[in-house]
């Protein structure tokens, strides 16, 4: 076991035990707690996979969220359990083994924000070296979409309206998990911090429901979108795409060119 003192802008100084196995504290985790004490909003429910040693579940609590963190490692379950113990943090913080694709996986009701530092290294080469199985499954990615794309299709039953979710990826040298996989599926995706580690630029990122989860209205034709999106409802974040307009106009009164292909919306 070795003991270490986490400290950081904003967060500690921490007492940490680090049991073998578990992913210790590392430039990595000062970029994702950099990233949390960005958001905005009121803090509420939170769940953080892949939990290490506990330090950014603590850094969750100390920003006033309660946490529901989970790592597949057992030590790293019993690590964290003793270190937010120890550093005061066992009343809104809960740690649980199991994470995504786990049996009895899935996101409470009422969690408005998710955080992981998503595994990064490599998928093994079927002829090379590989890590312990506890390491394994706690630091190397999946192929085809990565553990990115497994919490995604994860998040595919329940309502994601307001929900965050932040997620550190490795952008350079390109993982298998990618922001792109949320953007294709319909999330805004926004970079909160970013940082190059030797050959490797690590990158987070914030994704959420682009319009709240609402739907845009589409049109093959009309006579302008400017005054066909007055008509839609006036809740939430209406859009309307049209494939022509008529007589689409810009400001002072220019008239709106287009040709087929061009994006009209308004």
């Amino acid at each position: 076991m070795k003991r270490m003192i986490f400290e950081m802008e904003n967060f500690g100084p921490w007492e940490i035990d680090v049991a073998p196995t578990v992913y210790p504290p590392r430039e990595d985790t000062e970029l994702l707690c950099r990233a949390i004490s960005r958001l905005e909003g009121n803090a509420s429910n939170a769940i953080e996979i892949g939990c290490g040693t506990g330090v950014v579940s603590m850094a969750l609590s100390a920003l006033g969220w309660s946490v529901l963190s989970y790592d597949v490692n057992p030590y790293a379950v019993a690590c964290s359990r003793a270190n937010i113990e120890r550093n005061g943090f066992e009343r809104n913080v809960i740690v649980r083994e199991g994470g995504v694709g786990e049996d009895g996986w899935g996101i409470p009701d009422g969690t408005k924000l998710i955080v992981w530092n998503l595994p990064y290294l490599n998928p093994p080469d079927p002829n090379g070296p590989v890590l312990e199985p506890i390491e394994e499954a706690s630091l190397t990615d999946l192929g085809d979409g990565g553990w990115s794309e497994e919490l995604l299709k994860s998040l595919k039953v329940r309502n994601n309206d307001d929900l965050t979710v932040v997620l550190l990826f490795r952008t350079d040298p390109i993982s298998p998990s990618s922001p792109s996989v949320w953007l294709m599926s319909g999330w805004s995706c926004r970079s909160l911090e970013m940082k190059r580690i030797g050959d490797e630029r690590l990158e987070v990122f914030a994704m959420w429901r682009t319009g709240s989860g609402s739907k845009e209205k589409r049109e093959e034709i009309c006579d302008s979108a400017m005054d066909g999106v007055i008509h839609l409802p006036d809740e939430g974040w209406q859009r309307l795409i049209v494939g022509d307009q008529l007589s689409g106009r810009g400001r002072r009164g220019s008239k709106w060119e287009s040709i087929p292909g061009d994006l009209l919306a308004s």
